[in-house]
């Protein structure tokens, strides 16, 4: 049976999906690693806890307009003035903000038809510079993007065909929306699906200070430090499929094994520590092929752990036995984006389970979060956790508006971490426009 031998980081991943069907972020982590299973030593929160000290500050979506929120006050930032129909989409989506909160990214999608099996996801990278309201419109036609520590927004634009020579070029971009400067990785294999395999040419993936990267030539991957100029070996293409991730700090890059295992809808994946290369982790997971949400990539508990595209656990680097997570059935498989996220300083992760939300520190420490409302804690809600500082971080209840997931009009919700309670922030504010 032919394997796939292309190498796929995670930026990459929906691309080839939608070539093949018809179609990490930068962290200083403290060690030592905490332990996911954490004495509970606190609950309660006291009553008159000041609000955090820096400003909150959400871009959301709105009724096809994207607004900012801050500090209280709704700001319209871009209005969506076309209407969307069965056969054409005018949709203003996604709209996230850089980690130092100088710009606002979004996709702004062009009104051509839904593509098929994937609704109205593609369109054009558009930034605004906030201090200035600056708008800065791209030819980079996208599905998704995410922000890089660095502030750099990482994407992978629709591929490139050259028919004459029988070769597809998929980007991976790297891009400075303060210089206007791109740094472009690409995978060049050849278009004939019987031979692209043996034809491969060669793909860099880096991390996302793109100092590592991860290596595919001649059938081999290696690990490559780009500021010492050093080329280590770690397998060649009999032992692994693919390259699937980088932790976000560079620590450690995951691969899927070519060995079977004994179901085949698991998937093995072997864990390199790249500062002892020699040192490999096998971890079980399991893949599925269910729609939903456009996934960044997996979400990872300090740099020891993370969450696997349409699974629930939480999976060690270490080998440990993972740990369960929310656990319903139904919905879709891009999941990852509502079970855990570690904070911009590498101090503090939080976590969703089937009855409570929980905050841990990098000491092993763990408490309770408060709920000033019940909040839902299934599957599909809510989704997308992101840190703005350690004092805050937002969650949107459902990623859709339109009466996405029987909620008609859902939240924003904030966590704030001094007062240790999750509260309703923003009504009626979601990522995407539904309809």
């Amino acid at each position: 049976m032919m394997r796939n031998k292309l190498p796929v980081p995670v930026p990459l991943i929906f691309v080839i999906c939608i070539l093949l069907a018809a179609c990490t972020q930068e962290t200083n982590v403290p060690e030592p690693a905490p332990t996911a299973t954490a004495t509970i030593i606190s609950e309660p929160v006291a009553a008159a806890t000041p609000e955090p000290a820096a400003p909150i500050v959400v871009p959301f979506v709105r009724d096809g307009s994207i607004y900012l929120y801050e500090d209280g006050t709704e700001t319209l930032l871009v209005e969506n003035t076309q209407q969307t129909t069965p056969e054409a989409c005018f949709k203003l989506i996604y709209p996230f903000l850089s980690p130092d909160g100088k710009y606002l990214a979004y996709i702004e999608q062009t009104g051509e038809p839904p593509e098929e099996g994937s609704g109205c996801s593609a369109g054009f990278l558009q930034i605004i510079e906030i201090s200035t309201a600056t708008h800065q419109a791209t030819d980079y036609r996208i599905h998704y993007f995410r922000w890089t520590a660095s502030n750099l927004l990482n994407f992978s634009p629709n591929r490139e065909i050259d028919r004459a020579a029988q070769n597809i070029t998929l980007k991976n971009i790297y891009f400075d929306p303060a210089s206007q400067e791109e740094t472009v990785f690409e995978t060049v294999f050849d278009q004939d699906e019987s031979t692209f395999e043996e034809t491969m040419l060669s793909a860099d993936f880096p991390t996302d200070n793109l100092e590592k990267l991860i290596r595919y030539r001649d059938s081999n991957y290696y690990q490559v430090d780009t500021v010492l100029n050093e080329e280590t070996f770690l397998f060649d293409d009999t032992q692994v499929n693919d390259f699937l991730d980088w932790s976000p700090s560079g620590r450690y890059a995951i691969f899927a094994s070519a060995e079977q295992s004994a179901n085949d809808f698991e998937v093995i994946e072997l864990v390199v520590d790249t500062q002892q290369p020699d040192t490999v982790t096998e971890i079980v997971v399991g893949r599925g092929a269910a729609g939903g949400d456009i996934s960044t990539g997996r979400k990872w508990y300090f740099e020891q752990g993370f969450v696997v595209y349409c699974r629930e656990e939480l999976y060690f680097t270490d080998g440990r036995p993972p740990l369960q997570l929310t656990n319903d059935s139904g919905g879709g498989c891009h999941n990852e984006e509502g079970f855990v996220a570690t904070s911009p300083g590498g101090e503090y992760a939080f976590l969703k389970f089937q009855d409570r939300f929980e905050l841990h520190d990098i000491d092993g420490n763990a408490i309770v979060v408060q709920e000033a409302e019940a909040v839902a804690k299934g599957r599909l809600t809510p989704k997308n956790f992101i840190w703005r500082n350690d004092d805050y971080m937002i969650m949107f209840e459902s990623v859709s508006g339109g009466n996405n997931g029987g909620i008609e009009n859902p939240k924003v919700y904030l966590f704030d971490h001094q007062a240790n309670i999750i509260k309703p922030l923003i009504e009626n504010a979601y990522l995407v426009e539904e309809g």
